[in-house]
């Protein structure tokens, strides 16, 4: 049988929803934990979406919840629920993913930022100009939690915090304080 996990925003939205909607809600839950692709579930992939493995399923005729399906094995990860416009604006920017050194999951936001081109011409920096995590290695900001961003801001496998300007422009970015997710199954 199919596992359902619910992350933690998931759960905050069923928390909104009306009594006779959280009912429709796990009632749902157990046909998609019977069969997740059945026909009358919905499941569909969503188009211009920043993470392609989102999914959206009927919960009813308006409401929808968005799902990840399983990397391997069987688990299907429910993430958010809502009418169906708020539903798909909600996962548009989003990328999930589980911190492969921490091993929480994490939901952040990614909005194009503009490409940063270093000027050739620059002179090396002073030691004293480097911000607080410019000095630091991709894999040690990734073990203390900080989401890789696969290329969105800079080159694949670069993360987002570099230095004091950058930082707020990630926070703006990625909302890391505010987005991270600890443990959220």
């Amino acid at each position: 049988m199919t596992t359902v996990a619910v992350s933690k925003d998931f759960l905050a939205a069923y928390s909104r929803l009306p009594v006779p909607l959280q009912k429709k809600t796990r009632e749902f839950m157990d046909r998609f934990q019977e069969n997740p692709k059945a026909a009358a579930i919905h499941y569909e992939p969503i188009k211009d979406m920043r993470d392609q493995r989102v999914r959206t399923v009927r919960i009813d005729l308006a409401y929808r919840a968005i799902a990840l399906p399983p990397d391997q094995g069987d688990v299907f990860m429910l993430v958010w629920g809502d009418h169906h416009d708020e539903a798909m604006a909600w996962a548009k920017h989003k990328v999930f993913e589980v911190n492969p050194a921490t091993g929480a999951f994490q939901v952040y936001d990614i909005i194009e930022a503009g490409s940063v081109t270093p000027s050739p011409s620059q002179p090396p920096k002073p030691v004293e100009a480097y911000g607080p995590f410019e000095t630091f290695a991709d894999a040690d900001l990734l073990r203390v939690g900080l989401p890789r961003l696969a290329g969105q801001v800079a080159e694949p496998g670069d993360l987002a915090v570099r230095d004091v300007t950058v930082l707020g422009e990630a926070e703006r970015v990625v909302q890391v304080g505010a987005r991270r997710h600890q443990g959220g199954v």
